[in-house]
């Protein structure tokens, strides 16, 4: 699942994400739904979503497509940052909008990663799809 740079907040602009525990992260709010307005610039969008999500200010500067990274995810996974591997499942929802962009992940081969077609799930984020982070989606 860690391939980046398909499917995302403006048509393309990421691959693949990392969903979270199924859970909300620690301190968020209830589940909000995504703005249908835009300002016209992704990144501001996807910071506006995270921040209206309840998402922790310790991840707000990764709600931005360049610092939403593989990198950035591996290092929440194993804790090395402050922002809580939690808090991804809202993060990746943010980043698609909430947006189905099955179509454009098939095209970008996200399935063909080493975590294979359970990687789909984060092309389609929506509130109710929460899935249980293990090492395998690394």
């Amino acid at each position: 699942c860690f391939v980046w740079g398909g499917c995302g907040f403006s048509g393309c602009g990421m691959r693949c994400g990392l969903g979270g525990i199924c859970r909300k992260a620690h301190g968020a709010t209830t589940l909000k739904e995504l703005p249908q307005e835009s300002t016209g610039d992704p990144d501001t969008d996807f910071l506006s979503c995270c921040e209206n999500a309840g998402i922790p200010k310790e991840c707000h500067d990764k709600c931005n497509y360049k610092r939403f990274t593989k990198d950035a995810m591996v290092r929440m996974f194993l804790r090395l940052d402050e922002c809580p591997v939690t808090a991804a499942v809202e993060m990746q929802r943010c980043a698609t909008r909430g947006t189905d962009h099955s179509e454009c992940c098939r095209r970008n081969a996200v399935h063909t990663t080493l975590a294979g077609e359970k990687c789909l799930i984060f092309c389609k984020e929506d509130a109710g799809n929460a899935t249980l982070l293990d090492i395998s989606y690394i």
